[in-house]
């Protein structure tokens, strides 16, 4: 090395010690000593001088040798050796150059048109081509022993396997070495083992080489050693593997190798030491099974990295050392990666991907990360000295010593020393990195994907040198290749020191997002009085000290800031929040939540009860499509999911809890969760909250992991619905204990149905009436216990009865019809009720396909209720929720509105903002003054679709064929009329016309005073839906299940759909083919018979008294021409499943404004062709909206 720094320009160098060996006429060679690799110098010896002083006092006894060069440096090198830096543990920072002589007498070279051609000589050792390979127990007789030769133009590109030194599947190749050789311009790697084990590599210098320089090529080896030996010049490699061209000068295959005092001093692109180990190798005949990933380490002792252009040690992808590598046992094994240095390496010094119990010992690193090139890692670019990405371990922290842990130890981490990056440093000082992203001293971890792992990690005896506030850099930083949301992992530290210039404060740390990670001061010296003044705590804060922990303020707290977690602003840090001793912190982790469709996405709210504070917590998809939190322990918490625009409320039907750190049997969390729904039970983890039959949830050790209890009494609760207010909930609360296994998880199940099933059918009602009946009639309600119905009430129309709806229903609760029930044809009427069933015999229509319902009467079924009314449950896989209309079990639904001609056309005519008119395509529609009707967009914008209600109908004049649409208020936007043409012949055309659609008709299902727009823009961010009664999300929806049947055209549907349970405003659930003689049946969701009357009426309305078999017929469901409008979830659905002859006809209908969910949508699960599903014809869909409570990294 340098005996001191050699400036660009300069013709000498000054090297400690006597060169023996050494003559006038070598080529020799300098290492980079900046973040560039390829700034290295090559020269020729033209003069020699020994004289005293100058050394380091530990190589040549002080005596230095003056080289004299053929020519000057281009750049310069370092001689710096730095002691004194204030860590405590002797530490040295020796920056000083590599400098390598190059020449040999004895050479092995290619000729002088290798270059050219990058095909220059090889030096193979193996067995014959088809000959079994060199023993791998005894000795080789035949291999290579080599020492003190030049290798020059060398290695052929582009053919594997050509390598300048190659030992090739050799077996035992124990007493073979290559020792003091030089390899320099390679094309094609260095020193290569491939199968070979037992080789010494002793005292090697490789410099100039394309690719991985001394490499182990399969995982295979073992037993090797690498000591001593110089990488220089590294360089990129794209003639070989895809690894080649981020090259590693030692790429580690099996960590049953030896690796002590080598150097990697610079690779352009790539890396010093990568250990690259599969989780297993490929092997001969013969040869045990190699496991390299969970392989113990043989030995990594004083090896350094500099100038490399990402890291200077890599472990990548993984590295779990265990007792069994290939065995199915996971008794973890220390590896210790000791002495390491590593300096202005591009991006990291040291990075460990994935790794189980592996240390790094008495390590130095400084000035990483500011080179020009860094890796973006989760959409985040990071840099600095030391990363610890993911740690894999399955053990408790109680009672696990920290020396016991992954991590790093007695370690120095300088930020940028002046030495080495100052002005005296030359070229050597330049700092690349032009950005302001913070480097960090070491960069916190977090658990490997999975359930299983608690990512064990400590900090122990670290000192932090020039990390100062308005600086690039910060000492800490948690969860570094995390995305926004993951973490939460706890990183234990001691032994901290802090070593900043005078009147300096420290910079700690940089968070992100909550829930980030925590550093668990188990000592007081990582928040010493010098790095978190405690004038800077509330007053009575308790005294700080072993067991203080730091962690993201971001977002908020859940603790009491005067007594628990106060944030503090410290100078360099943002956000932090500082936590008294004896708040013990535990991960928690909650996945697989349903129903997925309304929660994945949302925001988890986290509500602390016992200081009423909450955080939102951030769905996460790399969180096993989950939420990730990391919560004070002995303390009860509310989880609730935030809902968005309009406050829809979502409750869970299931979820997971996994992935709690095991801790002390006293660090217990409990978890409520609240249900508008009262369920019939709660299942944790197998166990039923009904038969544990618990009237509150005791604490350990009287319960155990999973325990719940399940309060049915509905209370008000904190979550509000819209301008509905406090909703009724009951609640579930559940208990993890502290001491649970590290495996361990909690499934939770609500239940809708009892394990045989529910019972909630109606009971079939026969009562055989002559005539029409009429709901005004007293005489209709006689035999009926109360009269005539009232508000509130729940009605059975039996079989039997033909009803006609002449004036307005109280507002019912239940109207179950088993009988035939149509509308008056001369009046208006409203049906209003919570439920409408249409169930087994029952008929409900107003109209009929060739006799539709008549223009000058209005029927319409107004539907009410709020999302905490209670769900119909018909079956675990048929929910109907509330305000529904639904036909199951054989019940028919024939809707015939007046017909409007078309339900949807198009413009004619360019509309411009202010214009009161509309010119549109189409004669002879029957559209009509006081109904309303919507322009689509024609811009960029979807929003600038407009709502109008018409205030005149002019006739169509001349041969025109079109309609004129006067409105009651003037148009907001433009809309055009473009039929785009783009030559020919033929002449291709694009119609951008804009699309009208008729939103009204005399047949209609609302939600019960809903408040319609009679116009409406909704301008830039779109609208939502019209709130139903109690303004809140959850519309109307109308269910057609099983072997029922839908039949509608020219009906219409407003303010329907349901945003907590995502229910369309119209639904068609596995419909199946009618049988005509089958009475009442609930065909879903694989099918089945119910009760059958002694008489029956087929679907053409005869009578089959003698109960013969019937053909069953293909399903008649069809919709046409009718309009969805608002709906606050999906327009409509349809779930097939039920066979080819379940099909639904969609045609000519406008579906307008739907929020998260498709205008259409089909889903056809089953066989191809067998599967039902929906023929979509001539339909139209706008306005679909975003979920605004749906993060973006959600679904959409």
């Amino acid at each position: 090395r340098l005996a001191a720094t050699a400036p660009a320009g300069a013709t000498s160098i000054t090297i400690a010690g006597v060169l023996d060996g050494w003559a006038v006429g070598d080529e020799v060679a300098v290492a980079s000593s900046s973040f560039s690799a390829d700034e290295s110098d090559a020269a020729v010896i033209v003069g020699m001088n020994v004289s005293a002083g100058g050394g380091d006092g530990g190589e040549g006894e002080g005596v230095v040798t003056t080289v004299t060069l053929d020519r000057p440096l281009a750049y310069t090198h370092l001689g710096e050796r730095l002691e004194g830096l204030g860590d405590e543990r002797g530490h040295v920072l020796d920056m000083r150059a590599e400098v390598a002589v190059l020449t040999r007498n004895v050479k092995v070279e290619g000729d002088t048109a290798s270059a050219q051609l990058q095909h220059g000589g090889i030096i193979t050792v193996g067995s014959r081509h088809r000959l079994p390979p060199a023993s791998l127990v005894e000795p080789s007789s035949s291999g290579l022993r080599m020492s003190n030769v030049e290798l020059r133009r060398v290695g052929q590109a582009f053919r594997l396997g050509r390598y300048p030194v190659h030992w090739h599947l050799h077996g035992n190749s124990s007493g073979q070495y290559l020792q003091g050789c030089v390899i320099h311009e390679s094309y094609n790697r260095g020193v290569a083992v491939h199968g070979t084990n037992g080789v010494r590599i002793v005292g090697n210098v490789a410099y100039s080489v394309d690719g991985h320089t001394f490499f182990l090529e399969d995982g295979s080896e073992i037993g090797n050693v690498f000591d001593g030996n110089l990488g220089f010049g590294t360089r990129r490699s794209f003639a070989l593997l895809a690894s080649d061209a981020s090259p590693a000068t030692f790429w580690v295959a099996n960590p049953d190798n030896a690796f002590t005092g080598n150097v990697a001093a610079g690779a352009v692109g790539g890396y010093g030491f990568w250990f690259s180990l599969e989780a297993s190798a490929p092997v001969d005949d013969g040869a045990p099974l190699a496991c390299p990933s969970r392989t113990p380490l043989a030995a990594f002792e004083d090896n350094s990295a500099h100038s490399n252009g990402f890291y200077g040690l890599r472990i990548h992808p993984e590295y779990t050392p265990t007792a069994q590598p290939c065995g199915s046992g996971y008794t973890q094994l220390p590896a210790v990666f000791r002495g390491f240095t590593g300096y202005k390496n591009g991006a990291m010094g040291v990075v460990a991907t994935q790794v189980g119990l592996v240390v790094f010992d008495n390590v130095t690193l400084a000035d990483n990360g500011g080179g020009a090139g860094s890796h973006v890692t989760s959409g985040r670019l990071l840099g600095g000295n030391f990363e610890l990405t993911r740690v894999v371990d399955d053990r408790s922290r109680t009672g696990t010593q920290l020396s016991m842990m992954a991590g790093l130890r007695n370690a120095l981490l300088v930020a940028r020393s002046d030495a080495g990056t100052g002005t005296a440093a030359g070229s050597a000082g330049a700092w690349p990195r032009g950005d302001t992203v913070p480097l960090a001293g070491v960069v916190g971890h977090s658990a490997a994907a999975g359930w299983r792992h608690t990512a064990l990690a400590s900090l122990l005896n670290v000192t932090f040198v020039n990390y100062t506030a308005n600086s690039q850099f910060v000492a800490l930083e948690a969860c570094g290749k995390c995305h926004e949301g993951e973490g939460g992992a706890t990183m234990q530290v001691a032994g901290v020191r802090w070593v900043v210039p005078a009147g300096a404060s420290v910079a700690l740390t940089k968070w992100s997002w909550p829930h980030q990670g925590v550093f668990n001061d188990t000592d007081g010296t990582l928040l010493s009085p010098d790095v978190l003044p405690r004038d800077q705590l509330p007053a009575g804060f308790p005294a700080l000290g072993p067991g203080t922990s730091w962690h993201s303020g971001v977002g908020g707290s859940l603790y009491d800031p005067r007594l628990e977690c106060a944030p503090v602003a410290l100078p360099g840090s943002n956000a932090g929040m500082v936590c008294a001793p004896g708040l013990s912190f535990r991960r928690l982790m909650l996945h697989r939540v349903e129903p997925r469709g309304q929660l994945a996405g949302r925001e988890l709210v986290v509500v602390n009860v016992a200081t009423n504070r909450s955080v939102a917590v951030r769905y996460q998809a790399r969180n096993s499509n989950g939420y990730l939190a990391t919560l004070a322990a002995g303390r009860r918490y509310e989880l609730a999911w935030r809902g968005g625009d309009g406050d829809a409320r979502v409750d869970p039907s299931s979820f997971r809890l996994h992935s709690f750190d095991p801790a002390e049997e006293a660090d217990w969390l409990q978890l409520s969760v609240r249900f508008l729904q009262e369920h019939y039970d709660v299942v944790t983890s197998g166990r039923s909250a009904l038969a544990a039959n618990l009237t509150s949830l005791p604490l350990p050790p009287q319960s155990s992991l999973g325990d719940a209890f399940y309060n049915r009494t509905a209370s008000p609760d904190a979550y509000t619905s819209g301008a509905a207010g406090r909703l009724n909930s009951t609640e579930l609360t559940l208990l993890l204990t502290g001491d649970s296994p590290v495996n361990a998880r909690v499934d939770v199940l609500a239940q809708g149905c009892p394990a045989g099933g529910c019972t909630n059918e109606p009971e079939v009602v026969i009562d055989i009436r002559d005539g029409t009946l009429l709901w005004s009639d007293a005489a209709t309600w006689e035999a009926r216990a109360g009269g005539a119905p009232s508000d509130g009430e729940n009605v059975t129309v039996p079989f039997g009865w033909d009803l006609v709806i002449d004036v307005d229903t109280p507002a019912l609760s239940t109207l179950v019809i088993q009988g035939n029930v149509t509308f008056s044809t001369t009046a208006n009427v409203t049906l209003t009720a919570d439920y409408v069933l249409v169930y087994g015999t029952g008929r409900l229509w107003a109209g009929q396909p060739f006799a539709p319902h008549p223009a000058n009467a209005t029927a319409t079924i107004a539907l009410s209720g709020s999302s905490d009314a209670p769900d119909f449950v018909v079956s675990e896989e048929l929910n109907l929720g509330s305000k529904v209309l639904a036909a199951l079990g054989g019940g028919r639904l024939d809707l015939f509105g007046s017909p409007v001609g078309m339900r949807w056309t198009r413009l004619v005519e360019e509309a411009a903002a202010n214009d009161t008119a509309l010119v549109v395509e189409g004669v002879g529609l029957d559209w009509r003054a006081g109904q309303r009707v919507v322009v689509a967009s024609t811009s960029w914008n979807p929003w600038q679709a407009e709502v109008r209600t018409i205030s005149a109908v002019a006739p169509s004049t001349g041969a025109a064929a079109t309609t004129t649409l006067l409105l009651s208020e003037p148009l907001s936007h433009p809309h055009t009329a473009n039929v785009a043409t783009f030559g020919g012949p033929p002449a291709p055309a694009m119609d951008m016309r804009a699309e009208v659609a008729l939103l009204s008709s005399n047949v209609r299902v609302v939600s019960a005073a809903a408040a319609l727009p009679a116009s409406d823009s909704p301008g830039t961010d779109g609208a939502a839906a019209p709130a139903a009664a109690g303004g809140e999300p959850h519309g109307c929806v109308v269910i057609v299940a099983g072997n029922s049947t839908g039949r509608m055209a020219d009906v219409e549907l407003s303010a329907c759909g349901q945003a907590a349970s995502g229910r369309a405003a119209l639904s068609f659930l596995r419909l199946l083919p009618i049988d005509p003689a089958a009475g009442p049946v609930n065909a879903l969701p694989h099918g089945g018979r119910g009760v059958t009357n002694e008489t029956s009426t087929a679907s053409d309305g005869s009578s089959d008294g003698d109960g013969g078999a019937t053909a069953a017929a293909a399903n008649p469901s069809v919709v046409a021409s009718c309009a969805v409008a608002f709906s606050h979830a999906g327009g409509l659905f349809v779930r097939g499943g039920g066979g080819a002859d379940g099909r639904v006809r969609v045609s000519s209908s406008a579906v307008y404004m739907t929020r998260g969910a498709p205008a259409f949508a089909v889903s056809s699960p089953g066989a191809r062709g067998n599967g039902g599903g929906a023929d979509l014809l001539r339909n139209l869909g706008l306005g679909t909206a975003w979920d605004d409570s749906v993060s973006q990294s959600g679904r959409r």
